[in-house]
């Protein structure tokens, strides 16, 4: 009934870890390419997180959306483990830069118009708020999104390098192959 990960070695059969990714049951997970990180999604569909392999440490996690909840389909690594992309139900396939911000010094931000200063108040004000309002502001946000001329259908995504350049591809249940091109920067 929760969303539990639980990393099994199957050549020794022992338990390695039990991860607790999630509150709500799992949709959605996948193992990078060199399986040193999972990345997993609740049938809620809103938030997704990718831990690291065998220790179960949260390393990144990513909002999806906030307005409705969702049916994550596919969660796929690119080769060198940079991005990850997640299809749903929706129009919308996202892709997510696995990166850590540096944080700077409080007196080296300067806010970036309205919502800079909204967003350093928020932080300044994070050891008064409830921890979940504080997690929600501090989740990432996605780095690129492609968007599909339909919505409803199933469809499986993958992250890959084509003549040496980064694509997205969507598999959709309507028989058709989507072929994005994807600037890292």
């Amino acid at each position: 009934q929760i969303g539990e990960v639980q990393i099994f070695d199957c050549v020794n059969l022992r338990a390695i870890t039990m991860i607790p990714a999630h509150d709500n049951p799992l949709a959605a997970m996948n193992f990078n390419c060199t399986g040193t990180m999972i990345a997993t999604a609740s049938e809620k569909g809103t938030v997704i997180r990718i831990f690291s392999v065998p220790d179960g440490q949260k390393l990144f996690e990513f909002r999806r959306g906030v307005k409705r909840c969702v049916t994550i389909y596919a969660l796929a690594f690119s080769p060198d483990s940079l991005f990850l992309c997640s299809s749903s139900n929706t129009e919308t396939v996202h892709i997510f830069k696995l990166e850590t911000t540096k944080e700077k010094h409080p007196s080296e931000q300067e806010p970036q118009g309205w919502m800079g200063y909204v967003g350093q108040a928020l932080k300044t004000s994070a050891n008064y708020l409830p921890s979940q309002v504080t997690e929600m502001f501090n989740q990432g946000r996605d780095h690129a999104t492609a968007r599909l001329p339909f919505s409803g259908l199933r469809n499986v995504c993958a992250l890959t390098n084509i003549q040496k350049m980064p694509r997205l591809l969507i598999a959709s249940q309507d028989g058709y192959l989507y072929l994005y091109n994807m600037h890292p920067a």
